[in-house]
């Protein structure tokens, strides 16, 4: 069972929306930085990147949500955690990447 994941950041990628055989929905990605004090004392912040996707029926209307979600918009958002491993082309082309299936979206 998962718990609920719940991040705020900014908006990296504007939306897309997706469009499958029995559902529709929108995509992008979200970045949330994180500061903390080092060993030292001093500074740092790290970022770390979520894939998030808002999914609805075939028939919802995703177009005005879509106009709103673009590149530097705060969002706070609430769903389930996803984690996916691919493989590229590329040298070493084994990869990760954290998701979240959105079922909250507030605007901030």
């Amino acid at each position: 069972m998962f718990q609920e994941l719940t991040v705020i950041g900014n908006v990296g990628k504007d939306a897309e929306i997706k469009t499958t055989e029995n559902s529709k929905g929108i995509v992008f990605s979200i970045a949330v930085n994180e500061s903390y004090k080092d060993k030292n004392g001093e500074k740092r912040e790290t970022t770390t990147w979520f894939d998030a996707s808002y999914w609805k029926g075939k028939d919802a209307n995703l177009e005005e949500l879509q106009k709103h979600i673009k590149t530097g918009t705060k969002l706070f958002l609430k769903g389930k955690p996803q984690a996916k491993a691919y493989i590229t082309k590329e040298e070493n082309g084994a990869k990760a990447s954290l998701g979240i299936a959105v079922n909250e979206i507030v605007f901030l």
